[in-house]
């Protein structure tokens, strides 16, 4: 439906974004920086939240959470 009216219609244009894991791609201490440079109200608490790795654990299996940054929602 969407080609087909990019088709019809030379004024309109396409775009497909790839947003794949793209929060993991986050790199922390630039998020911090940024934050503290443009958003030092609510610095602290995402410093909290980021500042250091958390554990995620799965079965026996314990791993570091060191890059990227939390998306979506809590179930």
């Amino acid at each position: 439906m969407i080609m087909h009216e990019l088709q019809q219609n030379a004024d309109l244009m396409g775009q497909k974004i790839d947003f794949i894991k793209a929060f993991n791609t986050v790199k922390r201490d630039t998020l911090l920086k940024e934050c503290y440079n443009n958003f030092p109200q609510i610095y602290s608490w995402v410093h909290f939240c980021y500042s250091k790795h958390s554990f995620l654990f799965f079965g026996d299996f314990i791993i570091s959470s060191e890059a990227g940054v939390q998306q979506g929602e809590i179930p």
